[in-house]
C-alpha cells in the first residue's frame, strides 16, 4: 500500500512517498508565498503513483489548509491532517490551549517519547524550538 506523506512548514513544503513502510520517493520544494499552488503542479504526479492514503503535517493556517484538503480531493483517498491533542499516546500537551502548539513540534515530541524517559527535542525549523519530555 503506497502512502502519501506531506510536511507543510512556513517555507518549503516535503513529502515522502512510502510503499509497506519503505520510502520510495522524497522531495523538498521552497513554496514561498503559495503552497497550494506548489502542491497544484505536484497532483498529477501524484494521481499517477497508485496512492492509498494522504497524512498530512501543516503549520498553515486554516485557509490555507483548506486549499490544500480541495487540491487533494482530486486524488479521491482519504486525507487526515494531523492534530495536537491535550493528551495523546501517553503524552500530555504543555500548552493551556493545545492547538496553539505547532504540529510540527507536537509530531517530533511524539516521535521520541516514552514514558520512562526524559528528553530534550531541538527543532530547527523556521524557528529554533525546545521541547523537554518527563517520563514518570
Amino acid at each position: 500500500m503506497k502512502s502519501l506523506w506531506l510536511d507543510i512548514g512556513n517555507t518549503r513544503l516535503k513529502y515522502w512517498i512510502t510503499e509497506n513502510q519503505q520510502i520510495i520517493e522524497h522531495a523538498a520544494e521552497l513554496h514561498l508565498q503559495s503552497p497550494a499552488d506548489l502542491l497544484l503542479g505536484l497532483i498529477q504526479h501524484f494521481k499517477h503513483q497508485g496512492l492509498h492514503r494522504i497524512g498530512i503535517s501543516s503549520v498553515l493556517d486554516t485557509e490555507n489548509n483548506q486549499r490544500i484538503q480541495q487540491i487533494l480531493k482530486w486524488l479521491e483517498i482519504p486525507v487526515v491532517f494531523a492534530k495536537v491533542h491535550a493528551e495523546y499516546a501517553g503524552l500530555q500537551c504543555g500548552y493551556e490551549v493545545p492547538s496553539q502548539l505547532g504540529i510540527d513540534r507536537w509530531l517530533q515530541v511524539l516521535a521520541v517519547a516514552e514514558e520512562k524517559e526524559n528528553y530534550c527535542i531541538i527543532g530547527c525549523g523556521t524557528a529554533l524550538t525546545i521541547d523537554l519530555t518527563k517520563g514518570k
